[in-house]
């Protein structure tokens, strides 16, 4: 949108600057009102661009920083706490590996030992696996309303550039109408021209 605003822009700039080539001594009303109408458009296009203007910049308040902040805060903490979880995975099971292969002819204190920190680490890893469970679940709540909420205030802006563009129509309707019929008297008239101008000489008797 912002390249397509640029261009438009450019485009508005040379029909401001363009001048047609004035053939003969005077214009016409007709033809001063066709000349002038390039600069008309010129304006129009230029409002038109004010109000996409806004409308990038819209996009950029309500759309596209609130989904950023959205992918860097929740989105990232979930992949930090996916991070978290896999490391005491490792360890847990590592763990868990020794627990089995402590030999049964320890002395009873020994195994009891073995169990009380075993009960522990199973402890911190029940802890950290749900920990993780509910971050997940929590950002796929959050999604509902962090996602769909901006994309409809989005939405409002499109609908107000929208509505901006059919109000500038209905402004410029007289206008287009008044040069569509200077159009049509200039047109006539040069088709006029071009016939007199291409009927063949009549020899004088």
């Amino acid at each position: 949108m912002k390249r397509l605003s640029l261009a438009v822009q450019r485009f508005s700039q040379s029909l401001q600057e363009f001048q047609f080539e004035c053939i003969g001594d005077a214009e016409t009303d007709d033809e001063i009102n066709i000349a002038q109408s390039l600069k008309e458009f010129s304006q129009l296009l230029s409002t038109m661009e004010e109000e996409r203007k806004r409308l990038i910049q819209n996009a950029d308040d309500v759309l596209i920083s609130p989904l950023e902040r959205f992918r860097k805060e929740q989105i990232g903490a979930v992949k930090e706490g996916k991070k978290q979880f896999d490391k005491e995975t490792e360890r847990y099971y590592s763990v868990l590996e020794k627990y089995l292969s402590v030999s049964s002819r320890k002395k009873e204190s020994q195994l009891q030992e073995a169990d009380s920190q075993m009960d522990k680490d199973r402890q911190i890893f029940y802890d950290a696996s749900l920990q993780y469970v509910f971050k997940i679940q929590e950002v796929q709540e959050r999604k509902k309303f962090e996602f769909v909420e901006p994309l409809l205030a989005f939405l409002q802006g499109l609908f107000t550039f929208y509505h901006e563009g059919y109000e500038l129509a209905n402004e410029f309707e007289p206008y287009k109408q008044q040069l569509q019929f200077n159009l049509q008297n200039v047109s006539a008239c040069s088709s006029q021209d071009f016939k007199i101008k291409s009927l063949p000489m009549i020899p004088s008797v």
